[in-house]
């Protein structure tokens, strides 16, 4: 059998709704995130604000994710009094007449400044409302009135006519002798003429308990009577509740009472306790779309601009809308919420959810690295054969095992590269192989990445990279330069100079991967340290070298023949050359050979000085 809960804790979750309910704006609605904000001094957290609304339908309703005081889910054709009454039973308190003059103008169309003028008189005339003199509304049921004496010819300088005009009152209000008889006694001999206000904080002070508002009415007024006829009724309720309201911090509550400003505390703390046993009894949240209006928009790219760093729309979706990430419609209202964004120019979408400004994009990250590119193709011609020193030729004229060589993803380079593809199906973990520049770079090619493997949009990413030691690297994607930019601290730890191979792994978030290097390094691609400072010692004379003569020094070592793949990235250390290029040497020159049925290329040094095939000049590009 369920708990009765006690009068005080119906105390506590009333004063708490109270203040929830004057968190909320008096027109419009507002997400919880907004509601939290403003009861910030009161400490309560998301889901204890969900389960105070979820929990009291008759006060609270929902809309479109975002939430308002049920009384205005009234219609505008609903009588006025009805709605005033319901919006202040509702507050359990009195309310400001600027709070229902804006609250009557949200619902009725009509411009606040008309209610701040009627409503006043509106109460006067209602037989339901009082309006104070400091602009505020009560319900007049809270209130002790003596109107009803006044037609009674009562002759007031008797005591017991006095005493009888005092229990007809008492009638007519609904109370009895007995019940206020503790108030008289305390209330005996205190300034009810002078300090009204003073008398019932002491009243209350000698009681150490709550006094009915109608109580200290009655009490009021009998110890004001004078015998004299001209100064009959100088009693009035509303001035009375006014002078309490504004002159003392008395808290006015629960069966309109005042109460000791201390019951508060108490209140706050017993009532965030009960909502902190209610949310682990919370239903699941449904599933409704986003929908960011115009004003939202602007205030989350204001935020985004004045951000000194990058900003998360899931911390955005979080904080402004409670959308975590483990809601079940967080991956379309992300998608709402970059459509929402990207309309802005003034902002730039960097990937998945993050948002910046331009400046926010390293200026390195909009650059092709100089070491990258490829210098101009020498158009010497020799002398002695009157042929290029450097001849390039069609793919036409390559074997097909070169040109499956050449078309190896290992092979391929920023700026040299083939058209991508996209795969059949997308892998979740691929390998990698690491050249030289790039290790010194800390860049890395997309054309070693299928297609997907990152999010295709936009061309310019902030995404997150975690090594082996769970350290988190901020990497760069420019889908123009088709370049990875970021992990130079992770691979000036390669010790291999070329051909170290790791594994780059998607993690949990479109923008999150991981790497790991194997420790293994591929066999034609493979320099180590000593071959790499021969080849660097080569690089700093090879200014006036052609790249034919280049390629021969590379070879002079591999007296057993190499692999394309080992002479295209060794001759890549010392001067940066396309696929194509060293292919055409390979293939034009009768001094780099492939014996039958092998797939290494061989250094005849006796042919050195042989000219180009001449069979193959028909496939001479330059």
């Amino acid at each position: 059998m369920a708990k009765t809960a006690t009068r005080d804790d119906q105390l506590a979750r009333d004063y708490i709704d109270r203040l929830i309910l004057e968190s909320l704006p008096s027109s419009g609605t507002a997400r919880l995130s907004e509601a939290v904000e403003k009861l910030k001094d009161l400490g309560i957290s998301q889901l204890s604000l969900r389960a105070a609304l979820l929990t009291q339908p008759d006060k609270f309703v929902q809309r479109d994710r975002r939430w308002m005081p049920a009384y205005r889910a009234l219609s505008s054709e609903a009588p006025l009094l009805g709605f005033l009454e319901s919006m202040i039973r509702a507050h359990g308190a009195a309310i400001s007449l600027q709070r229902a003059a804006d609250e009557c103008a949200s619902l009725y169309r009509r411009i606040p400044e008309f209610y701040l003028e009627a409503l006043p008189r509106i109460a006067e005339q209602s037989g339901v409302l009082f309006c104070t003199e400091s602009g505020w509304l009560g319900l007049r049921d809270w209130l002790f009135h003596v109107e009803e004496l006044e037609p009674q010819p009562y002759e007031w300088a008797l005591e017991s006519e006095r005493e009888r005009a005092a229990d007809d009152a008492l009638f007519y209000n609904g109370l009895s002798r007995e019940a206020v008889e503790p108030y008289l006694k305390a209330g005996k001999g205190l300034p009810w003429s002078d300090d009204p206000t003073g008398a019932v904080v002491k009243m209350i002070k000698k009681l150490e308990a709550p006094i009915d508002n109608r109580a200290v009415g009655f009490v009021a007024w009998y110890s004001t009577l004078d015998p004299d006829p001209r100064w009959v009724f100088p009693y009035s309720p509303v001035a009375l509740f006014d002078a309490v309201l504004q002159k003392s911090n008395l808290i006015f509550a629960g069966e309109a009472a005042w109460h000791d400003p201390k019951a508060a505390t108490e209140w706050k703390k017993k009532g965030l306790a009960a909502l902190k046993k209610l949310e682990k009894d919370l239903p699941e949240e449904e599933a409704q779309p986003l929908e960011i209006r115009g004003e939202e928009a602007m205030e989350l790219v204001d935020k985004i601009l004045t951000s000194r760093e990058i900003v998360s729309g899931a911390k955005l979706l979080e904080e402004r809308f409670e959308v975590r990430p483990d809601s079940k419609t967080f991956a379309d209202d992300l998608n709402t919420l970059v459509s929402a964004l990207l309309s802005d120019g003034r902002i730039q979408w960097l990937g998945y959810d993050r948002f910046g400004r331009p400046e926010h994009i390293p200026p390195y990250v909009l650059a092709m690295p100089a070491v990258l590119q490829f210098p101009v193709p020498s158009d010497a011609i020799n002398p002695e054969t009157e042929e290029p020193f450097d001849p390039v030729l069609s793919e036409d004229a390559f074997a097909k095992p070169l040109l499956k060589e050449m078309r190896d993803p290992r092979a391929q380079d920023v700026l040299d590269e083939e058209p991508p593809v996209m795969l059949p199906a997308i892998p979740n973990s691929i390998r990698c192989v690491l050249k030289s520049h790039h290790r010194e770079l800390g860049t890395f090619p997309l054309c070693q990445i299928p297609l997907g493997f990152f999010l295709d949009d936009p061309n310019i990413q902030q995404v997150f990279i975690t090594d082996e030691k769970d350290r988190r690297h901020e990497v760069w994607l420019n889908q123009d330069n088709r370049l990875l930019y970021g992990l130079l601290d992770r691979f000036a730890e390669v010790e291999i100079a070329s051909g170290a191979i790791f594994e780059l792994t998607m993690a949990d978030k479109p923008n999150e991967y991981r790497i790991r290097f194997t420790g293994e390094h591929d066999p034609v691609m493979h320099v180590g340290q000593s071959r790499y400072e021969d080849l660097l010692d080569l690089q700093a004379r090879s200014e006036e070298l052609s790249l034919f003569e280049i390629l021969v020094e590379v070879m002079k070592r591999y007296q057993k023949g190499a692999d394309y793949l080992t002479l295209l990235t060794e001759v890549n250390i010392v001067r940066r050359a396309p696929r194509q290029a060293v292919a055409s040497l390979l293939t034009a020159f009768p001094c780099f050979e492939q014996h039958k049925g092998a797939t290494v290329w061989h250094l005849d040094s006796k042919k050195l000085d042989s000219p180009m095939k001449k069979s193959l000049a028909k496939y001479l590009i330059k």
